[in-house]
């Protein structure tokens, strides 16, 4: 067993996710964030002006694919990260202002 912290590079203490992909990497969901680490470095995937970023801050849930995509759902909608290019797809931005997740929506 082996903990990573802030101290190493987490983005953000709160973590609202955990899981593992198809390649071996774990990723955090956080309150700050998406950090995928590969047993040596944290890489951390933050919302930005590029449209193959993350579309929230705020990382709810994470759902990996066996061929290595992951799914992520956050306060602004569903993203899929692409595996090969690294790079994420963003679906239903626009559908609502933020997604209640307390609700199921």
């Amino acid at each position: 067993m082996h903990s990573i912290s802030r101290r190493d590079g987490l983005s953000n203490g709160a973590v609202n996710a955990i899981v593992k992909d198809a390649e071996g990497d774990m990723w955090f969901g956080t309150w700050n964030g998406l950090n995928r680490y590969d047993g040596s470095n944290i890489v951390t995937y933050l919302p930005g002006v590029n449209p193959f970023e993350i579309n929230s801050h705020i990382v709810r849930e994470l759902f990996p694919t066996a061929p290595g995509p992951v799914w992520m759902l956050s306060n602004k909608g569903v993203a899929l990260y692409n595996n090969v290019y690294d790079r994420f797809y963003s679906y239903f931005n626009n559908a609502l202002e933020q997604f209640n997740y307390e609700i199921g929506i």
